[in-house]
């Protein structure tokens, strides 16, 4: 995006927070919260950004899915509700949200600046931690765990958070732009492990359907969590708290880790691998 787009959405927001801040008194106390509007509606109208992959795409079939599709539908069953998407792109998915168009956004990117931000939306709890995939042949019985990558030959993205981890675990490592260069290093056997995204191994798995490559670990987290974004107020905090409880149950009776391992082929909030190429 560029540098006039982003002023132009930060404008926006500001404008409808100062509309929203001299609304009559009256109108706010009117205002019923969301979770009674919605619980009321049958319905959570969730903004998600377009072909995201692996989080929000359309399959072969033309249908919706990808693995926060997949968590939005099981928040609003949780809530007792079904849930209805509207596919926008980034850059006004933030400007939608503050004027009421939709209740909830997927969070994927965010473009304006943390002032602004804190100042018309909250966060729930993650409903997934960004982490960087630790990955190797599946022959590979040296390496087992990141720990392991001391010493080994590694390739990474040449990008100072992936080159931060390579360090931290102390690997002799080479940067690369190009992620298929990175990823098609190891499945040919020339270098040993890499440290990519996950959504990036995702991608490379379904491209690649008799690759040999594995997830064997994560790191630290890299980003922000993925999370579900609200507007601000009074009025969002009834569905705020129950958005949390909801992802909490998630977590307890492992459907989220279930997903992870169906969409980035590794259980990301747990510790169990698959190696299977879905």
């Amino acid at each position: 995006m560029t540098k006039t787009r982003k002023l132009l959405l930060s404008l926006a927001i500001l404008f409808h927070s100062l509309l929203l801040a001299a609304s009559p008194m009256k109108e706010k106390e009117m205002r019923l919260d969301l979770l009674t509007t919605i619980q009321g509606r049958g319905d959570i109208v969730f903004a998600v950004e377009k072909e995201q992959f692996p989080y929000v795409y359309h399959d072969e079939k033309h249908r919706l899915t990808g693995y926060s599709i997949e968590v939005a539908n099981q928040i609003a069953q949780e809530l007792g509700s079904k849930a209805s998407f509207i596919e926008k792109d980034e850059d006004i998915l933030w400007t939608g949200l503050a004027d009421g168009r939709y209740d909830l956004v997927m969070n994927i990117h965010s473009t304006i600046s943390k002032e602004l931000f804190s100042a018309n939306f909250e966060n729930s709890s993650a409903y997934l931690p960004m982490k960087a995939a630790v990955i190797t042949r599946k022959n590979n019985d040296s390496i087992l765990s990141p720990s392991d990558l001391k010493g080994r030959s590694t390739t990474t993205l040449r990008q100072p958070e992936y080159i931060k981890m390579a360090e931290r675990y102390d690997a002799f490592y080479i940067s690369l732009d190009s992620i298929d260069e990175v990823l098609s290093l190891v499945e040919n056997g020339s270098i040993e492990a890499a440290i990519a995204p996950l959504d990036a191994f995702s991608l490379y798995i379904k491209q690649n359907k008799s690759s040999e490559l594995q997830i064997i670990g994560v790191t630290k987290d890299i980003a922000s969590d993925l999370t579900l974004v609200l507007r601000k107020g009074d009025e969002s905090k009834d569905m705020r708290k129950a958005v949390n409880k909801a992802i909490s149950e998630l977590k307890k009776n492992g459907t989220l880790s279930a997903l992870s391992l169906k969409y980035f082929h590794y259980d990301v909030l747990g510790k169990k691998a698959n190696t299977a190429n879905n």
